[in-house]
């Protein structure tokens, strides 16, 4: 299945256009906490109490998985 991670705030979205082929959810959820992690990294700023949400979603846009770039709680 194809997963699309998107960033999102209250007034952008930056969307994933091509997104990555994966098995399932789970191996989703551990490509959206490596996503974080790296965002961390590369855009510390970014990550620090700015409201931003990385979001994961299937090809019909149904967000499956979210997280909040200052948390390391994935809904």
């Amino acid at each position: 299945m194809r997963y699309y991670f998107h960033l999102r705030d209250a007034t952008e979205f930056i969307p994933d256009e091509e997104g990555i082929e994966l098995p399932n959810l789970q191996s989703a959820r551990v490509e959206l906490v490596r996503a974080l992690e790296e965002l961390r990294i590369t855009d510390p700023a970014l990550a620090r109490g700015s409201g931003w949400r990385l979001e994961v979603s299937d090809s019909l846009g149904t967000v499956l998985l979210a997280i909040s770039l200052d948390s390391l709680e994935v809904q």
